[in-house]
């Protein structure tokens, strides 16, 4: 049996949907699986091969992401649904209804279930959502007698700092390691999740969601932690809501020089736009692979421009904009069709 390091955080239980930092709220809504999307799946296969239990991979959220009162580009993101930012030492800060999945075609050599992804916009937000399609749970994938079950959700990370979980088909009727009114549990019946919560890296703030899906309980006091002990029905959607008047929230010096890279995965061109926000001047212009060799070097003077990306191997590249000793970077991936 595998072992995680769960992170000890919280409860002090409240009825209000109300707390210090963010608004937990929750209904009905529809579930739509991605159909225009990434594949990390995929992308990772060479490394990680047909199993994917507790891997991790890096996704640029295209955006400036702000997490209780600091911004983040990026994010590491663990396939079991644990996640944190690279700035808070491996600290988790997301636990996205956190547990043990796998691959269905782990052993077969087969892509049964996904991790998927997808930069889009909704209501005129950029929004970065997260699919995991089809997985199972990984104890009953290695069992001598796997079950007929299946678990599909996604989270959306919005510009503005909303979280949302969007609850798919969650069919675990069959698998002896979920137990209605306990949660996922290990061989010996102990539980192990899932969890569902934000923290800050130090601990000092936190609101997980527990207990019943349709009544749940917050917490925000990291003495103890819950689970979510039932299933939401497909199209439920659990928020976190930043709390604005309780954020005292000042952007970082280098945001600005925010600029946004589209697409995130490219073939023949990049395109790239400065934010209204950032003051208009000369800046420099750097496209550099993973070992930071530049390739591109160029001064501009535009609002937004793209570069030819046609003649560059497949692989991931960094675009760099620089001003006044600032340096931003946005990540991107050249995959030629």
């Amino acid at each position: 049996m595998k072992n995680l390091l769960l992170p000890l955080l919280l409860l002090s239980f409240f009825k209000t949907m109300a707390q210090p930092d963010y608004i937990v709220s929750w209904e009905q809504g529809d579930y739509e699986p991605l159909v225009e999307y990434s594949s990390a799946f995929a992308e990772n296969l060479n490394e990680w091969g047909y199993c994917f239990w507790a891997e991790e991979a890096s996704f640029d959220f295209g955006f400036d992401f702000p997490f209780f009162d600091v911004v983040h580009q990026s994010m590491v993101l663990g396939t079991d649904g644990y996640g944190y930012f690279l700035e808070s030492d491996e600290d988790y800060g997301l636990l996205l209804f956190a547990g043990s999945y796998e691959n269905f075609g782990c052993y077969t050599g087969q892509l049964v279930s996904d991790w998927r992804y997808q930069h889009t916009s909704v209501g005129g937000e950029e929004v970065l959502k997260i699919e995991w399609h089809k997985v199972g749970i990984d104890d009953d994938i290695e069992s001598d007698n796997p079950s007929q079950h299946s678990i599909s959700y996604q989270v959306w990370f919005y510009e503005n700092g909303t979280i949302e979980l969007h609850f798919g088909n969650l069919d675990l009727g069959l698998t002896r390691f979920y137990e209605l009114g306990k949660g996922f549990v290990w061989e010996d019946g102990e539980v192990y999740g899932p969890w569902v919560g934000i923290n800050t890296p130090d601990e000092s703030k936190a609101v997980y969601v527990g207990g019943l899906y349709n009544a749940p309980q917050v917490a925000t006091n990291p003495d103890s932690i819950d689970v979510l002990k039932d299933l939401p029905p497909e199209g439920w959607i659990i928020r976190f809501e930043r709390d604005m008047a309780s954020h005292a929230f000042e952007p970082p010096a280098s945001n600005l020089l925010a600029f946004n890279v589209f697409p995130t995965v490219a073939s023949d061109v990049i395109n790239w736009e400065l934010k209204p926000t950032v003051p208009m001047g000369t800046y420099g212009i750097e496209l550099c692979n993973q070992l930071g060799q530049i390739l591109i070097s160029k001064n501009i003077a535009d609002y937004k421009s793209s570069l030819d990306i046609s003649t560059l191997p497949n692989g991931i590249y960094f675009l760099h904009l620089k001003h006044r000793g600032q340096d931003m970077a946005k990540k991107f991936i050249v995959k030629h069709n």
